[in-house]
């Protein structure tokens, strides 16, 4: 009842979403497990959230198994709107979520978007 935004990261679409409360949903299409998105998905997925947060939404990012691409996706989103470093945004998803598991394609993937941030 508190959620109203949701972004699903997966292969497949779910389609029960509404049973649920959410009136905003996107879907973005990735490879399970260490898969990453495509820019332009993930650029759509990081301004979703924004904007869902300009309205005071609760916004649920997930996955299959919230280990790493949903991870991924707020990892970004902490490192470009409170301006945390790689390892300090790791830590604040991982104090929630131990269990993330960030693949190395996805380090460097979420390393040269917090570096393309520096060149703004």
């Amino acid at each position: 009842k508190y959620i109203k935004a949701n972004v699903f990261i997966f292969n497949d679409r779910f389609k029960n979403f509404h049973n649920f409360g959410i009136k905003e949903k996107l879907w973005i299409q990735c490879e399970e497990y260490h898969g990453i998105p495509t820019q332009n998905d993930f650029k759509k997925a990081l301004k979703f959230i924004k904007e869902a947060k300009k309205n005071n939404d609760i916004v649920y990012v997930h996955c299959k198994a919230g280990r790493s691409r949903s991870a991924m996706l707020v990892i970004c989103h902490i490192i470009e709107n409170y301006h945390k470093d790689y390892e300090t945004a790791v830590e604040m998803v991982r104090l929630q979520r131990p269990h993330i598991e960030i693949g190395t394609i996805q380090k460097k993937f979420i390393q040269e978007f917090a570096d393309s941030l520096k060149e703004i």
